[in-house]
């Protein structure tokens, strides 16, 4: 996988309908699972409480991603700027 985002706008946009139809999707057998079938469509509250926690620990480790690819870059800058002088 890359380290880089390559996407054009559109794409990003279509890549994020499908997490969220595969957010939707998961939530829904999860919860019928624990609690039993058509838990979930009774419950549209747990879905989107669902589907927020699944969303916000992708954008969480998405962030943690790329801070640590930048924490690299400044290492490898320092090294370099250590070796000039």
């Amino acid at each position: 996988m890359s380290e880089f985002i390559e996407a054009n706008l559109d794409t990003l946009y279509i890549l994020a309908e499908k997490r969220a139809e595969s957010y939707m999707r998961t939530a829904e057998t999860q919860i019928d699972s624990i609690f039993g079938d058509g838990y979930a469509k009774a419950h549209p509250e747990l879905m989107a409480a669902f589907m927020k926690a699944a969303s916000d620990e992708f954008t969480r480790t998405a962030t943690a991603k790329v801070l640590q690819s930048i924490g690299y870059a400044l290492d490898a800058m320092a090294v370099a700027l250590r070796g000039r002088g």
